[in-house]
């Protein structure tokens, strides 16, 4: 659990250092308008159990802690996180370092998807536009771990992206299936579904398309999600 709550606070003591533009103790900070106001506590559900995290403030209170968002209460991925980092080629030391270490090491803008698992491999937060490039020919999946937030609004999304989703060529797979845990520990309340689209050209397509804007927005309220794009292998 230590490594998660290091692992956790290191993170958002980057992004509080993104949002301010300058590092903790540096002398850009004083008098400099908007700063560093203490911390706070909170605890997550996480993999391996609750975890409490300090969570770093800001004087304007203009902060959104992304890899923890306010009010979220249930995180997961966590322990892979780690895993990832270590593959990335950090050592344990800079995967547990408290303050922020991976972003004054210069490494966190290249390891945000693994920071931010709501975000798809390869990309920043909500956008699969950045993603690698296809291969083409080959089908690709995008693939999301589900919690629902609200019902009624779900439904309206799904009504959405269902249409858009068959404009840009895609098609369910999955659909808000509960996924019987065969090894580990999967939430009962966590859905899966998973889309085929041709290629991940076309997935990316419809993501950032005018047609899936509308659904993105109600999503927001939704749902709770981790959206991931694979492609499929070739023939």
């Amino acid at each position: 659990m230590q490594l998660t709550k290091r692992l956790l606070e290191s993170a958002l003591e980057g992004e509080i250092t993104d949002h301010l533009g300058y590092d903790k103790h540096d002398s850009a900070g004083k008098d400099g308008g908007n700063s560093r106001n203490g911390k706070r506590s909170k605890t997550v559900l996480t993999d391996v159990g609750p975890v409490e995290i300090s969570v770093p403030r800001d004087r304007a209170g203009s902060f959104e802690p992304r890899i923890v968002k306010k009010r979220q209460k249930r995180l997961t991925g966590v322990d892979e996180m780690g895993i990832s980092l270590a593959a990335k080629g950090l050592t344990t030391g800079e995967v547990q370092a408290p303050g922020g270490s991976l972003w004054r090491r210069g490494r966190l803008p290249e390891l945000w998807p693994l920071l931010h698992p709501a975000a798809g491999v390869g990309c920043r937060p909500d956008s699969l536009v950045d993603a690698p490039g296809s291969m083409t020919g080959m089908s690709a999946y995008v693939i999301s771990e589900v919690e629902v937030l609200d019902e009624e609004l779900a439904d309206a999304y799904r009504t959405l992206a269902e249409a858009s989703i068959r404009r840009y060529g895609g098609r369910y797979i999955v659909r808000g299936a509960v996924p019987e845990a065969v090894e580990g520990i999967w939430p009962s309340s966590q859905r899966v579904v998973v889309v085929e689209f041709p290629d991940a050209d076309r997935a990316k397509e419809w993501y950032a398309s005018p047609e899936y804007a509308e659904a993105l927005e109600i999503r927001k309220a939704a749902l709770e999600r981790r959206l991931l794009l694979v492609e499929g292998v070739s023939e």
